[in-house]
Protein backbone atom coordinates (compact mmCIF):
# COMPACT_ATOMS: atom_id res chain seq x y z
CA UNK A 1 0.00 0.00 0.00
CA UNK A 2 2.55 2.30 0.76
CA UNK A 3 4.14 2.15 -2.90
CA UNK A 4 0.69 3.56 -3.79
CA UNK A 5 1.60 6.94 -3.48
CA UNK A 6 0.54 8.61 -6.74
CA UNK A 7 2.23 5.51 -8.88
CA UNK A 8 0.80 3.24 -11.56
CA UNK A 9 0.08 -0.08 -12.11
CA UNK A 10 3.87 -0.55 -13.70
CA UNK A 11 5.65 1.62 -10.83
CA UNK A 12 3.98 -0.27 -7.85
CA UNK A 13 4.67 -3.82 -9.33
CA UNK A 14 8.44 -3.02 -9.66
CA UNK A 15 8.52 -0.87 -6.37
CA UNK A 16 7.25 -4.00 -4.77
CA UNK A 17 8.31 -6.79 -6.96
CA UNK A 18 5.15 -8.50 -7.98
CA UNK A 19 3.76 -9.07 -11.82
CA UNK A 20 1.36 -7.59 -12.87
CA UNK A 21 -1.21 -10.62 -12.46
CA UNK A 22 -0.34 -10.55 -9.28
CA UNK A 23 -1.23 -6.87 -9.04
CA UNK A 24 -4.37 -7.57 -10.43
CA UNK A 25 -5.79 -9.78 -7.65
CA UNK A 26 -3.94 -7.76 -4.74
CA UNK A 27 -5.03 -4.14 -5.77
CA UNK A 28 -8.91 -4.40 -6.25
CA UNK A 29 -9.47 -5.32 -2.84
CA UNK A 30 -7.63 -2.76 -1.23
CA UNK A 31 -9.64 -0.22 -3.26
CA UNK A 32 -12.58 -1.96 -2.75
CA UNK A 33 -11.94 -1.24 1.20
CA UNK A 34 -10.93 1.99 0.94
CA UNK A 35 -7.06 1.79 1.63
CA UNK A 36 -6.26 2.68 -1.83
CA UNK A 37 -7.89 5.30 -3.71
CA UNK A 38 -7.63 4.71 -7.85
CA UNK A 39 -7.70 7.75 -10.16
CA UNK A 40 -8.42 7.18 -13.91
CA UNK A 41 -6.65 9.96 -15.56
CA UNK A 42 -5.10 9.19 -18.74
CA UNK A 43 -3.55 5.61 -16.77
CA UNK A 44 -4.67 4.39 -13.32
CA UNK A 45 -3.48 6.13 -11.00
CA UNK A 46 -3.38 4.57 -7.30
CA UNK A 47 -2.79 6.43 -3.55
CA UNK A 48 -2.87 5.24 -0.38
CA UNK A 49 -6.06 7.03 2.38
CA UNK A 50 -5.88 7.50 5.84
CA UNK A 51 -7.42 4.04 6.04
CA UNK A 52 -4.68 2.49 4.33
CA UNK A 53 -1.97 4.50 6.88
CA UNK A 54 -3.47 3.51 9.98
CA UNK A 55 -3.77 -0.14 8.49
CA UNK A 56 0.07 -0.13 7.72
CA UNK A 57 1.31 1.82 10.92
CA UNK A 58 -1.33 -1.56 12.38
CA UNK A 59 0.74 -4.19 10.95
CA UNK A 60 4.05 -2.10 11.83
CA UNK A 61 3.22 -1.95 15.53
CA UNK A 62 2.60 -6.00 15.32
CA UNK A 63 5.71 -6.47 13.84
CA UNK A 64 7.52 -4.62 16.68
CA UNK A 65 5.68 -6.37 19.41
CA UNK A 66 6.36 -9.56 17.51
CA UNK A 67 10.12 -9.01 17.04
CA UNK A 68 12.53 -10.70 19.19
Amino acid sequence: MIASDGSNMTQICEKTHINQKQFKVLMPPMVKKGFVTMDMDVRATYMITANGRALVSQFDQLAKELAP
